[in-house]
């Protein structure tokens, strides 16, 4: 596909997944490591088949796994919000099925963010941006609270 850099073959490719991350239009991606270090760039990203949110930035998209319970209940993302399920704590139901997005959902999904970021025909300048330092702390790109606190993202469905 014209302009996709996949970086996920390569071994020990952290700097330039580091990289490419922080310049991409936009990143699509699971809830690994690689997403939220794209997130904390303010990359904006989507986090796809995910059990967690691995995005925190305004506008950022979470695509969640299909959480079905023993009585064929599926639960909606902002139910799994409220409940805690999507938290780093990552209460979870008991006996709870998990169900891949379809290659629909995915596609939908990047649709969404082609169009979110049309106004970036390529690669991102870097930020000026001074990163948050807490007195007598790690520095992070952001302090470390509830999503729901900090970010409204877009839970698709």
């Amino acid at each position: 596909m014209d302009g996709l850099t996949d970086l996920s073959g390569d071994e020990d490719s952290f700097p330039e997944q580091a990289f490419a991350a922080s310049r991409a239009r936009y990143f699509i991606g699971t809830d690994t490591g690689t997403t939220q270090l794209a997130a904390s760039f303010k990359t904006p990203a989507a986090t796809t088949n995910a059990i967690g949110i691995g995005v925190w930035n305004d506008g950022d998209v979470v695509l969640i796994k299909k959480f079905i319970m023993p009585d064929g209940r599926i639960l909606r993302p902002r139910e799994l919000l409220e409940m805690g399920s999507l938290s780093a704590h990552r209460l979870r139901p008991k006996d709870v099925k998990f169900v891949d997005n379809s290659p629909e959902q995915l596609i939908a999904v990047a649709d969404h963010m082609f169009q979110m970021t049309s106004n970036c025909p390529g690669w991102r300048e870097g930020s000026e941006e001074e990163p948050y330092t807490a007195p007598g702390s790690v520095t992070l790109p952001l302090q470390s609270r509830y999503i729901e606190e900090i970010a409204d993202l877009t839970f698709w469905e």
